[in-house]
């Protein structure tokens, strides 16, 4: 049993005012797409019901040092203690009015979740084109805030506990007003159930990340 399942980072702890707005000029200068999710068959679809939002892609280390120290103390203070070894990608995200994506995960983390070598141009979560992922698998997953809490309304980010014994049946969702704050960092197991509620009003920027490792045994 996880004793937890999300370990934020806010405020002075937080990603710096100034590396949020590096992420969202990269953001915003790269080259946009309609969000797509995957399906029960592993294949990518576009579905406003399920997810609407628009994605553009960074890369590089001077990108990936933004977000992998607090990976590495999360990993470490939270007590999960994963084997992770490389990152993806990192997701730049745009929610706009009534955009959303409701209840997912982000990657089983076993072995029928492991990378298999793909050369296309949008593989899904289990495939790759990059011969250091083939055979990790997602791990550990990680949101950046970085609109102002004043700028949109909804949007809010939801967790689902984990399951406290065999006869649950309704598992407990929550949030945090933290979650809203310019620089706040969620760093949670892939495999935890999360959404984003829609937005009433304005935008809602985030950067996500998968960071991935030998899947567990």
């Amino acid at each position: 049993m996880l004793r937890h399942i999300c370990w934020v980072f806010t405020g002075e702890s937080g990603l710096s005012q100034e590396r949020c707005d590096f992420l969202i000029k990269r953001g915003l200068e790269a080259q946009e797409q309609v969000a797509s999710h995957q399906s029960g068959t592993n294949e990518l679809k576009s579905d406003d019901e399920v997810r609407a939002s628009r994605v553009s892609w960074l890369h590089g280390e001077e990108i990936y040092e933004c977000v992998r120290p607090f990976v590495n103390k999360a990993n470490e203070d939270a007590g999960w203690r994963f084997d992770v070894r490389a990152i993806e990608n990192i997701q730049f995200t745009k929610y706009g009015l009534n955009q959303h994506y409701d209840w997912h995960i982000d990657g089983d983390s076993d072995h029928h979740a492991s990378k298999v070598f793909a050369d296309k141009e949008n593989p899904t979560i289990v495939e790759t084109r990059d011969q250091n992922m083939i055979g990790l698998a997602r791990k550990i997953s990680v949101s950046i805030q970085l609109s102002n809490s004043e700028d949109y309304e909804g949007g809010d980010m939801y967790f689902t506990d984990m399951p406290k014994h065999s006869q649950t049946s309704e598992l407990n969702t929550w949030t945090n007003p933290a979650f809203r704050q310019k620089g706040s960092v969620l760093v949670f197991p892939s495999f935890i159930r999360h959404k984003v509620s829609p937005v009433t009003k304005g935008t809602r920027l985030s950067a996500v990340a998968w960071f991935n490792g030998p899947p567990f045994r």
